[in-house]
């Protein structure tokens, strides 16, 4: 996520597209662990900076092996 002058903006790794922007962090920070959690990680964190907040998530690859 990141502050731009139209609001905060979710960039995801899916090239250039990105969510919002909204004119809350709460609501752009949400946004963001909302679509992390549809990719179903094992693990979020979460980093914060003045301007820039970012959500990392891993994937556990013994979670996703199949039977």
């Amino acid at each position: 996520m990141e502050k731009t002058e139209g609001g905060w903006v979710v960039r995801t790794d899916a090239h250039e597209q990105h969510l919002g922007p909204y004119s809350e962090w709460a609501r752009a920070m949400t946004m963001a662990l909302i679509f992390a959690r549809c990719n179903q990680p094992s693990q979020v964190k979460v980093k914060a900076d003045a301007e820039y907040w970012r959500v990392e998530y891993t994937f556990d690859e013994r979670a996703q092996a199949s039977p």
